[in-house]
Formats: structure tokens, C-alpha cells, sequence
């Protein structure tokens, strides 16, 4: 497979996973409670930070093994 299809094809899951992610967050921030919106935030953003860097060292791998 080529390298741009397999970076295409992870890069779409990714965003399919941050949707699911945002979607659950806006349950709880539906509840109408700021404490608990403020903690959602929080774990959201925590989330996005580790996928980033989870996803940049992916495409590094992919980026070898597939040159």
C-alpha cells in the first residue's frame, strides 16, 4: 500500500475518533453542570494532546517503513 493511502486511511480514523470524543464530551456538557463541563474540557483536551503525539511518532513509522 502506498504511503499517502495508509497516512489518508489513519489520518480519517483519527478524525472519526475525535468526533466520537467530541460527542461524548458534549453529553456531559448537556448536563448543565459547569464543574463537570470544566472536568470534560479538561479530559477532551488531555486526550487530543496524547493522539497528537501518538499520531505524529505513527507517521514517523510509517514514513520509514514505507520510503
Amino acid at each position: 500500500m502506498k504511503k499517502s493511502t495508509v497516512l489518508g486511511k489513519l489520518e480519517k480514523r483519527i478524525d472519526e475518533a475525535f468526533e466520537c470524543l467530541y460527542e461524548a464530551r458534549d453529553v456531559l456538557s448537556n448536563l448543565d453542570d459547569p464543574e463537570l463541563d470544566e472536568a470534560a474540557n479538561a479530559f477532551v483536551e488531555e486526550i487530543e494532546e496524547h493522539i497528537a503525539e501518538g499520531v505524529e511518532a505513527l507517521q514517523e513509522v510509517v514514513d520509514n517503513i514505507l520510503e
